[in-house]
């Protein structure tokens, strides 16, 4: 009986029949990435031959660098980590500024504010020195002392609740809105008085330090570099609490070393104007290092 000739198969024959790629994938003990099997079964048969072998080579691997890992991980002794007790102390830390500010504001800065609000609207009589302004800037002065008052009062509320971001946001928003009004209305309320040269530069100086202090906050806040805002933050309440000192000190020179030194009034008023926001300015500086400013201090 003859025999019939052998027909090599194409990669065009049908699937029913053996195509060469399922000839050669047999004799493969896994399946590299550039091969295609002939049939999902096979390629799935293919598949897990290579997740056996891959796996039975790791723990070949492994139990043979077991023995020489083995000494070295015994000999590693345990991390200890240090004690400290910084992170402990922080919030009994923080507790104890925010009473002290709670403090200063609930014994200084209300009832000074309550008294500019009540002058402000008429309820209260000003002294001569500033009847003189309310004649010459009818209505623009009593605006400065309001939104002077509400400065006060806001920028230690702000500093207060600066943990709350949905309320820090709102009281800083109308703080920033108070001081804008107050510096920009110092000016001419300065140029209006009937204190010396010095004094008014003083308090024009006080004006422009406030603004610009305030603009720097506002610009690192909307570029989120909270350092910088929180920094810029506090010289403006720095700046902010030469109302508080001013009459103080005021009363201090008058009666205590005017007496004893050859000064006049207008020297001495232009002293403690210039004295009243410079020196809690350059405390905040000494103290916060508002020199170092971090640059890349973000959210």
């Amino acid at each position: 009986m003859a025999r019939s000739p052998q027909v090599e198969p194409g990669p065009t024959r049908m699937p029913h029949q053996p195509s060469p790629q399922r000839v050669r994938s047999t004799t493969k003990p896994y399946l590299p990435l550039d091969q295609r099997p002939a049939s999902s079964s096979e390629a799935a048969g293919s598949v897990q031959g290579a997740v056996l072998a891959g796996s039975a080579r790791a723990m070949v691997s492994c139990s043979m660098s077991a023995p020489a890992t083995a000494p070295i991980a015994a000999a590693t002794p345990p991390l200890s980590l240090p004690v400290d007790g910084s992170k402990a102390r922080a919030p009994a830390r923080f507790m104890v500024k925010r009473i002290v500010l709670a403090v200063i504001v609930a014994v200084l800065v209300l009832p000074l504010g309550a008294v500019a609000v009540m002058t402000a609207a008429g309820w209260l009589a000003l002294p001569y020195e500033l009847a003189v302004v309310d004649e010459r800037l009818p209505g623009l002065f009593r605006l400065h002392m309001a939104a002077a008052a509400a400065a006060l009062v806001l920028v230690p509320v702000a500093l207060l609740v600066r943990r709350r971001p949905a309320l820090h946001r709102i009281v800083g928003r109308a703080a920033g809105i108070a001081i804008l009004i107050a510096g920009t209305s110092a000016i001419p309320v300065a140029l209006s008085g009937l204190a010396s040269a010095m004094a008014v530069a003083g308090f024009i100086a006080q004006a422009v330090t406030w603004l610009v202090l305030m603009s720097l906050g506002f610009v690192a806040i909307r570029r989120r570099r909270v350092h910088w805002h929180a920094r810029a933050m506090v010289a403006v309440a720095a700046v902010t609490s030469a109302a508080i000192w001013l009459r103080p000190a005021m009363v201090l020179v008058r009666e205590v070393l005017m007496p004893h030194a050859d000064w006049s009034f207008d020297t001495a008023y232009a002293v403690v104007v210039w004295a009243s926001w410079l020196l809690p300015l350059t405390a905040v500086a000494a103290v916060m290092g508002l020199g170092r400013w971090p640059g890349r201090a973000r959210i």
